[in-house]
């Protein structure tokens, strides 16, 4: 008679799923978010989308557009040495 073995699966990926999901739900609602601020945002644009962050549970988000919204106000109060204030682009550099 021949013997049967029966195949292991191994389910551990599983576990992954919440944490997953968590992620994806976080970055789908940080991108619905960043896609309304539009090309040229404002202080605050940036403190509303903050404040909605906030109020979706996303805290970490919500700390970064609340700095980016407190340095582009310092930024543009800030005048700079030939008169013109410079604010900072969305990729980080400074444009006059």
């Amino acid at each position: 008679m021949t013997e049967l073995t029966i195949p292991k699966v191994d389910f551990s990926s599983l576990a992954e799923l919440p944490r997953l999901y968590r992620e994806v739900r976080t970055n789908a609602s940080r991108n619905a978010l960043l896609s309304e601020l539009g090309a040229n945002p404002d202080a605050a644009g940036l403190n509303a989308l903050a404040l909605r962050a906030a109020q979706s549970g996303d805290l970490v988000g919500a700390n970064a557009m609340a700095t980016l919204s407190r340095n582009l106000t310092s930024t543009r109060a800030r005048p700079q040495a030939y008169g013109a204030p410079v604010a900072p682009n969305i990729l980080g550099r400074r444009t006059p």
